[in-house]
């Protein structure tokens, strides 16, 4: 019996998904090379086993639609392709799961004492609004700005897994800003 089999119906399902033996063979040693990785990261952003696994399951899913992006398993720039589809999916859901809990006084003690609970809920949905109008904009715009907020990396960075020029990146990175300015603009919402 071939080892994804006895690995669970996860992986059959992942599997059937994709075409080719070689694709099969390829995907079954992404999974086993990165899948703790994977959960290590989402674990340490949602704080939450079952969430966690979720967001494992639907980065793999996510992973198989763009299969034809990965070459080499191994390398830096799989694992920062991978990186960022787990680090945006447990944002997202960090941020819905957040949206969702009402707010207890405990949470105000921990404001700096010039912000007031109506600041501080105006600045969270702005976050969310940032969150949304990025995660709409095409590529590379979308993936320029996560890797540079969102997961910290540096124009050079970015550039090595985009395979664009830093002075590129730059410009990205203008146009996608302008591109959520123009959007907030026409909300009527204007950010400092």
């Amino acid at each position: 019996m071939p080892p994804f089999l006895e690995i669970g119906d996860a992986m059959i399902v992942y599997l059937k998904t994709l075409e080719t033996p070689e694709e099969k063979l390829k995907f079954e040693e992404l999974y086993f090379l990165y899948k703790d990785k994977m959960y290590a990261i989402a674990f340490k952003i949602l704080h939450n086993e079952n969430d966690a696994e979720d967001i494992v399951h639907e980065s793999f899913k996510a992973i198989i639609e763009h299969f034809e992006k990965i070459n080499d398993i191994s390398c830096h720039k799989t694992w920062n392709y991978i990186v960022t589809i787990v680090k945006n999916k447990s944002f997202t859901l960090y941020q819905k799961k957040k949206h969702q809990e009402t707010s207890s006084y405990e949470d105000w003690t921990e404001v700096e004492m010039n912000f007031t609970p109506e600041k501080v809920t105006e600045e969270r949905e702005l976050a969310e609004i940032l969150a949304e109008l990025i995660r709409n904009l095409p590529f590379p715009y979308k993936e320029v700005l996560y890797l540079q907020y969102y997961n910290s990396l540096s124009g050079e960075e970015i550039a090595k897994f985009i395979d664009k020029t830093p002075a590129h990146v730059r410009k990205i990175s203008q146009r996608a800003k302008a591109m959520v300015k123009e959007e907030l603009l026409k909300r009527g919402i204007q950010n400092e």
